[in-house]
């Protein structure tokens, strides 16, 4: 019983962790493309001005 019991708790915390892991990616990912975002949209806007 306290074999099985370790072996949940091991495997619980197994995804806990790669939750994290996950959420700090997506995080990461977000915030990379947030900033792909406004470095597009600055040189549109600098474009935009250029052509008027």
């Amino acid at each position: 019983m306290v074999r099985e019991r370790d072996r949940y708790r091991s495997a619980w915390l197994s995804v806990r962790r790669r939750a994290a892991a996950e959420s700090v990616m997506a995080t990461a990912a977000v915030e990379h493309l947030t900033a792909e975002r406004d470095l597009w949209r600055q040189r549109y806007e600098r474009l935009r001005g250029e052509v008027r």
